[in-house]
């Protein structure tokens, strides 16, 4: 015969927290996964979404190269080339001497330090300044000049065009059969802001005369918010083909 085995109530106590323990384990890991899931998801619809605007870009932007204005610009780029090189040696030693004097406010280095740091920026900016004053032909490092700014002027203008034109085709390519918009799409996949969370302003293309174009998608708000998905930076770049 078997005798039937009693079980105390502070064992049927330890059952009921061990299951319930191993449940709230177990479903707080497939809330995890679900979430990671979620995240690929969104990451891997965007990207292909992305390769296909910049593919789509390429295809239209080709009669921009036959209008001749891209080899303009690397031309205008290449003659002032010398200026430019001076121009940014003048922004770094400027834009390190500052970081110096911030380090040191911030307690991140001593006084000498940043002295001897402040006096060989200052020494580079003297250098640059002095070889500017030397040129001979001053008219000629005008022109030059003038071609830098008018270089930087078109890059900007050709950004806010590419900005717009890819985030005109990331809507085309993010809309479903026209039954759920692109905003919808986007809200729904966990971006904040929907399509207002998507930046593309730094897209360029044909930038400084070669013959790059690049969609640079970037999202920053998502990182801070609950069931929400963020997706860092994505570039896909695109060489026109000969």
């Amino acid at each position: 015969m078997f005798r039937k085995k009693k079980v105390s109530n502070a064992e049927n106590g330890a059952v009921v927290i061990e299951a319930t323990l191993s449940l709230s384990v177990f479903m707080f890991l497939i809330v995890i996964l679900l979430s990671i899931v979620n995240i690929c998801t969104a990451q891997a619809k965007i990207g292909i979404a992305l390769n296909q605007t910049a593919e789509e870009m390429s295809q239209y932007l080709y009669f921009y190269s036959l209008s001749g204005l891209n080899d303009i610009q690397a031309k205008v780029y290449a003659d002032s080339s010398e200026t430019r090189q001076q121009i940014e040696g003048l922004e770094d030693g400027i834009t390190d001497g500052i970081k110096s004097l911030q380090k040191f406010g911030r307690g991140g280095s001593e006084l000498s330090d940043t002295i001897s740091e402040i006096k060989e920026d200052g020494s580079n900016v003297k250098d640059i300044v002095q070889e500017i004053a030397s040129t001979d032909d001053k008219t000629a490092w005008i022109k030059s000049l003038v071609k830098v700014a008018g270089n930087e002027g078109f890059e900007i203008g050709k950004g806010y065009f590419a900005g717009a034109l890819s985030k005109g085709l990331m809507v085309k390519h993010l809309t479903i059969n026209d039954e759920i918009d692109c905003d919808r799409n986007l809200r729904d996949m966990g971006v904040i802001d929907g399509l207002d969370g998507l930046n593309l302003n730094s897209s360029s293309i044909y930038t400084n005369g070669t013959e790059d174009i690049t969609c640079l998608l970037y999202t920053s708000d998502a990182a801070d918010e609950e069931d929400s998905v963020d997706l860092g930076g994505r570039r896909i770049s695109k060489k026109k083909k000969k």
